[in-house]
């Protein structure tokens, strides 16, 4: 059987005094309640931060890892085209000797 409502129980007690003890009596308990869902709450939030800041942290991880992969490139096109244009300039003056 459920509890009773507050309404039941005004109508149910004999004087205003006891209606309005089981009211507070409700009242508290609700309000237990709900401080407990509000520390809940805060306490996923807490978490949702962390959560948060560790993925933020991630994220700036892999920025530096693709900027470092960026230089690296960037540096073996440079080395690449500077021994492409080495190896033509050396095979031009072979031609040219050998002329």
């Amino acid at each position: 059987m459920s509890a009773p409502t507050v309404a039941t129980t005004h109508a149910m007690s004999d004087t205003p005094t006891a209606a309005a003890s089981t009211s507070t009596v409700e009242d508290v308990a609700h309000w237990d309640s709900v401080q407990t869902y509000v520390t809940e709450l805060n306490t996923y939030c807490t978490q949702l931060r962390w959560s948060a800041n560790e993925l933020e942290e991630e994220a700036r991880e892999i920025r530096r890892a693709l900027a470092l992969l960026g230089r690296k490139q960037q540096v073996q096109r440079v080395l690449f085209d500077n021994t492409t244009n080495s190896n033509d300039d050396d095979e031009g003056d072979d031609e040219v000797e050998m002329m």
